[in-house]
């Protein structure tokens, strides 16, 4: 049985905390995108393959008025960027099946997203050698500040 990814775009407007039950814990991605009036900011693109920090990644950036995109699934990224158009791409390191260090090398290596801002976090990387071996623009460690975060990514996109 062939697994075909699916991306779901739907509206983020809730804001209590989601259950493990929900649907959408197995889809491989899905868009946020802010509501209500909100003036949004500029757009992330997150691939973590842990469904948890991407919960909280995605409330971080929905709090602060940034659209989003979490993926789960590394193979998805291409397509996602194609889609997305993000302005910073934040890209964990240990994903299942792939390295997010070759993933952008390959992002800074094409001339099509080579001026996309990438941040790589990782609980598991020293941080000089991740950012040398990836040509990524900057390295948060898990677990990650809040405000560093978020300091990482405004430094990045400005």
């Amino acid at each position: 049985m062939g697994h075909e990814p699916q991306l779901l775009v739907f509206a983020v407007v809730f804001l209590g905390t989601r259950t493990t039950a929900g649907p959408w814990r197995k889809l491989p991605s899905y868009y946020g995108v802010i509501v209500d009036g909100l003036k949004t900011m500029s757009k992330i693109l997150v691939l973590d393959d842990d469904i948890d920090i991407l919960d909280i990644v995605g409330l971080l950036l929905k709090r602060n008025n940034y659209k989003y995109c979490l993926i789960s699934e590394w193979e998805l990224l291409t397509t996602s960027i194609n889609s997305f158009s993000p302005d910073l791409i934040l890209l964990d390191i240990t994903l299942n099946g792939a390295d997010g260090r070759n993933l952008c090398k390959k992002l800074k290596s094409s001339k099509e997203t080579k001026d996309i801002p990438v941040v790589l976090f990782s609980a598991h990387y020293n941080v000089e050698r991740a950012l040398e071996e990836s040509m990524a623009d900057a390295f948060v460690k898990k677990p990650f500040e809040i405000s560093y975060l978020l300091d990482t990514i405004h430094k990045n996109i400005a």
